[in-house]
């Protein structure tokens, strides 16, 4: 029930100069009876920023807030994500920047704020880093971060080693600029710009870590399995541009069913069984920009994952004479990606008409 809730309303004053955004939205909750504080997501903001709004300490009010909405891009959700998890308060994005991956509505949408009058929705919960610096094994730093952790080589640019080591296990060594551990969240931010994929928030790991738990397997296997998740996903989307028309979705699902196999046992020939089964099911599903059909994607994808799983473990298989699917799953992969990449523009061209000419 929605007796006494409180919700913070917290603008980025270069986002929504005006506070119109703001304002409306406060009148919206006031009339379906909830409490408003408007706090600054930023400290030393000048003084007429936020218009005539009556402005407190953020710090403060989230000790009793029940949510907080932001009005901002990405990057506002994301600065204040640290202090909104340490007081366990929900956050709720309106979009009014340029980038809203994160955000969960648009301007366009704030009369959809009046159904929280019945107080009952469901919270995503999302990754994130708990950072620690240590020098001669003690901590000089330690942060939260909803993104991602950047470990680069300083001011002067040079090559720089690095061992990659996951409870104790070592998994990689690296030479180049740095590494970027990103979370699914982060996906779409500085890992997207150095080529990496866009993961879904659920669609890799959790069928994996979900497996493991059902099945009694020990936590450095299911670890194993989902490193071997993350990085066919990476495998399969290095050679894609930034933007595919093909939901991103097949690709983590098809790395979940790789690491389903390798959890149960299987092996490098049943993976790629795996690979074949997946890309010869899902290719071919859009990335149409629809937010609430991610989540039915995204199911169907997992599902498939599981299924497509226990066919490879049975020496179940696509045959090589079957559509795009070839032989070697490398081909396979390759004959995908193709399918994103050529055959995007002209997809990308009718979907996007498509949604113009809606409520015309």
């Amino acid at each position: 029930m929605k007796e006494g809730k409180k919700i913070i309303l917290c603008p980025n004053p270069s986002r929504d100069r005006d506070m119109s955004a703001t304002k409306s939205v406060q009148s919206i909750l006031h009339g379906s009876g909830f409490r408003t504080v408007v706090c600054s997501p930023f400290k030393d903001q000048r003084e007429g920023t936020f218009a005539d709004l009556e402005v407190h300490p953020l710090t403060q009010e989230l000790r009793s807030a029940d949510l907080m909405i932001t009005f901002g891009g990405d990057g506002t959700i994301l600065h204040l994500a640290k202090l909104a998890a340490l007081n366990k308060v929900p956050v709720l994005g309106v979009n009014t920047g340029s980038l809203g991956f994160i955000a969960e509505l648009e301007l366009g949408e704030l009369e959809t704020l009046r159904r929280l009058e019945t107080w009952d929705f469901e919270m995503e919960s999302r990754m994130m880093l708990d950072v620690s610096v240590l020098r001669d094994g003690r901590p000089i730093y330690t942060n939260l971060g909803l993104n991602d952790a950047v470990i680069r080589e300083g001011p002067i640019s040079h090559v720089i080693h690095l061992r990659i080591e996951s409870d104790g296990h070592h998994l990689a060594d690296i030479a180049g600029d740095g590494v970027i551990i990103a979370t699914p969240t982060g996906s779409t931010a500085y890992s997207l710009s150095a080529g990496g994929p866009v993961v879904e928030p659920e669609a890799e790991a959790m069928p994996i870590v979900s497996a493991a738990q059902s099945l009694g397997v020990g936590e450095e296997r299911m670890f194993r399995a989902v490193t071997l998740s993350h990085l066919m996903a990476i495998h399969i989307h290095a050679d894609f541009g930034l933007l595919s028309g093909l939901c991103g979705a097949t690709i983590a699902a098809t790395g979940a069913a790789c690491g389903l196999v390798y959890l149960q046992g299987g092996s490098a020939k049943q993976i790629g069984y795996a690979v074949n089964n997946m890309l010869g099911d899902v290719t071919g599903m859009l990335c149409d920009g629809a937010k609430a059909d991610c989540a039915l994607k995204i199911s169907t994808c997992v599902f498939t994952a599981f299924h497509c799983a226990a066919m490879a473990l049975r020496d179940e298989t696509v045959k090589p004479t079957d559509g795009i699917v070839e032989q070697d799953p490398e081909v396979t992969i390759a004959n995908f990606v193709k399918l994103g990449n050529d055959g995007s523009p002209k997809m990308d061209d009718l979907v996007l008409d498509m949604l113009l000419q809606k409520g015309k």
